[in-house]
């Protein structure tokens, strides 16, 4: 087993899993009960929408860069939101961090389908964005 890693040192290769597997920790931030469970909920959002955004926007680049320009930009700005958004739950602020993680994805779906057309059917995970305010909210913040 590998020493954990420190501030002091560098991260070696040796030490990727565990800092993955303290990246998808469920006593995120060290809150308990069902507020660390909505915080671990909406942590492993943040990160799954991280690697979408940092995809699309690789996507999107094959394709007619002056026209879809404004489209990358705000991909590029909404996968630095979600990584604020990943740093806010670790610091310990769950509610701040499931808003970030609501908005952003809302703001980003509505943008994206402004650019790729209503025909795509994008805007329908609007629909699924519904129910995540059951996963990433405590029952007294809902």
């Amino acid at each position: 087993m590998s020493t954990p890693p420190r501030a002091d040192r560098p991260i070696a290769r040796s030490d990727l899993p565990e800092v993955l597997a303290r990246l998808v920790d469920r006593t995120v931030g060290g809150l308990k009960g069902e507020t660390g469970r909505v915080a671990a909920t909406t942590q492993v959002f943040l990160i799954f929408a991280l690697a979408l955004s940092v995809g699309y926007a690789v996507f999107f680049t094959t394709y007619d860069m002056p026209a879809l320009a404004p489209m990358v930009l705000v991909t590029i700005v909404c996968a630095l939101v979600y990584v604020a958004g990943i740093a806010t739950v670790r610091l310990g602020h769950q509610f701040l961090a499931s808003l970030i993680a609501l908005t952003t994805c809302a703001v980003q779906i509505l943008v994206v389908t402004r650019y790729v057309g209503w025909e795509t059917g994008l805007h329908l995970y609007l629909i699924a964005g519904g129910q995540l305010v059951f996963m990433v909210f405590t029952e007294r913040q809902r």
